[in-house]
């Protein structure tokens, strides 16, 4: 803690000023009396010029109190102002030296050896009214004078302490918060991490259902539809009559089946998914339905997941446009927005006031869901069907 000041100067520094002119008046009249002659004895003298040097030498503990460096000396002008009390005449001021030794020596000793000083400084008044060099009632005067400056010195050294406290307790609650605040920031740090590791075990756990699913597919429908394949190519080379037609489309809707099926197992199996190249893909899939691609900067980034969902989703929804709505064209159209995927397909079919999702319409919001988007759809009759959707980009979502 710092030193108090007053206007500017340490109080420590007035406290000794003052000391000093106290010193300065009760010698004054002892060096030349009425007849010019120097007053007061050898041994005043001695201890008065000693008490001086004392004040000076417990001077630190105005600035530390009772830190006990400061003790000694703080005795010895104890000491030396009862000696000056005893040793000089009836006219001296000696006493007012009892008096500054109480306001100055608590600084240095604890408050019980504080008591000890002003019981010796009474004592010392009244041997000195005994010896004729001190009258009662200046005694008295200078008794109440010890008591009110062990008082205030007292009240001092607790105030410079509650100050210490204050200023210690402040400086513990700035480090506390500044502890908090890096605590507080490394919990940041830590929630962040642990947001990105949600979002790899998402990715780790969505990457392992496909791959999972796409063995199923490839291991059981996969090989029930190659058998399927081959036995409509039996039944062809048997058919006879209006039979064939029917066997050769169903033969030909096998193998569409299957490749379609492959495609869905290396998409997948693939981790890296081209987006633009997908969708591109898609409307050239479907010659009775011309598609218009409107497609964004930065989609070749987008993640395989996102990406995936995303090409379901146009898909699922050209399928529907020409299923049932009877569209003559759609438009697909794919931006990026910041973080965001914005996914949008519109067909010009006979759409519907009241739409009531079915299988396809449902798939699609678990699908977007699946990666912590959402979906929402319009139609009205006459006037088409569009779907719109918007999907955290990053992959940000739940399996």
């Amino acid at each position: 803690m710092g030193v108090p000041r007053a206007g500017g100067v340490k109080v420590s520094t007035l406290l000794a000023f003052t000391v000093v002119v106290c010193w300065v008046g009760i010698v004054s009249p002892a060096l030349a009396g009425p007849d010019g002659a120097v007053r007061e004895g050898p041994l005043w003298w001695a201890a008065t010029i000693a008490y001086l040097f004392c004040f000076f030498g417990m001077r630190p503990a105005l600035t530390t109190p009772r830190t006990g460096r400061s003790q000694p000396p703080a005795i010895a002008m104890a000491v030396c102002g009862i000696v000056a009390t005893l040793a000089g005449e009836l006219s001296s001021l000696s006493p007012v030296l009892l008096c500054v030794t109480t306001a100055m020596i608590g600084f240095a000793i604890p408050q019980r050896w504080v008591f000890l000083v002003v019981l010796a400084e009474w004592a010392t008044l009244a041997v000195a009214v005994a010896m004729g060099v001190e009258t009662v009632s200046w005694a008295f005067a200078f008794a109440g004078m010890i008591a009110f400056a062990a008082i205030v010195v007292e009240i001092s050294v607790r105030e410079f302490y509650a100050r210490a406290l204050v200023a210690s307790t402040s400086a513990e609650l700035a480090q506390a918060n500044a502890t908090l605040s890096l605590a507080n920031t490394e919990l940041a740090a830590a929630h962040q991490r642990l947001a990105q590791a949600q979002v790899l075990l998402a990715e780790r756990s969505r990457t392992e259902e496909r791959l999972r699913i796409a063995r199923d597919l490839h291991d059981s429908i996969g090989h029930q539809v190659t058998a399927l394949t081959l036995d409509l190519e039996v039944a062809s080379h048997l058919a006879q009559g209006p039979i064939t037609e029917h066997v050769a489309r169903s033969k030909a809707l096998a193998r569409e089946i299957l490749a379609e099926m492959r495609g869905v197992v290396s998409a997948m199996r693939d981790e890296s998914v081209n987006l633009p190249g997908e969708l591109s893909r898609l409307a050239a899939s479907i010659p009775s339905l011309p598609v218009e691609l409107d497609l964004g900067p930065g989609l070749e980034d987008v993640p395989a997941p996102v990406a995936m969902v995303a090409g379901r989703l146009v898909q699922e929804a050209l399928t529907n446009a020409v299923r049932h709505a009877g569209a003559s064209r759609a438009e697909v159209t794919v931006h990026r927005d910041g973080d965001d995927l914005l996914v949008a397909v519109r067909d010009d079919g006979q759409g519907s006031d009241a739409v009531s999702p079915g299988n396809g319409l449902t798939g699609m919001v678990e699908r977007v869901a699946a990666v912590g988007g959402s979906l929402d759809w319009s139609s009205t009759s006459g006037a088409g069907f569009v779907v719109r959707a918007r999907i955290p980009a990053l992959g940000g979502g739940t399996s």
